[in-house]
């Protein structure tokens, strides 16, 4: 609940910036900044020795600027054409294609009731994307 929580308050806090007229990715440099900022003391309490060796900068710089900005450029570019809550449950399809990369690439084997989740996960994101149809109104005070 914690995670679903901070979530939904990243997502309303770019939302928020990007309303007021921040850039995309303005709003998502100043999230993440503080969230660096905020992380830093985990960093000092696991020990920041594993980034100092080759392998441990490389996995670094791929982790934040590959999977990580790249990913929230376009999160935040989302959100400056539709609402949090459309994005914030279309950034579902990520576990969705992983978890399918998974069973076709590495061969995982799913239970039946992750199969039912997925299926559960893949028709709400299809039912998200369909064109809503909209109930026009008339003001039956003004002529037609």
């Amino acid at each position: 609940m914690g995670a679903g929580a901070s979530y939904a308050l990243y997502a309303l806090a770019s939302k928020l910036l990007l309303d007021r007229g921040w850039s995309f990715q303005a709003a998502m440099g100043i999230l993440f900044g503080v969230a660096a900022v905020a992380s830093a003391p985990l960093l000092v309490a696991t020990g920041p020795a594993w980034l100092l060796t080759p392998e441990g900068l490389a996995l670094a710089l791929w982790l934040g600027l590959v999977t990580t900005a790249v990913a929230y450029l376009l999160f935040g570019w989302g959100l400056r054409r539709l609402s949090p809550t459309t994005v914030a449950t279309l950034t579902l399809a990520e576990p969705l294609g992983a978890t399918l990369l998974g069973v076709w690439v590495l061969h995982e084997q799913l239970t039946a009731v992750s199969a039912v989740g997925l299926a559960v996960l893949a028709a709400g994101l299809v039912a998200l994307s369909l064109p809503v149809a909209r109930k026009e109104t008339t003001d039956v005070a003004s002529p037609p």
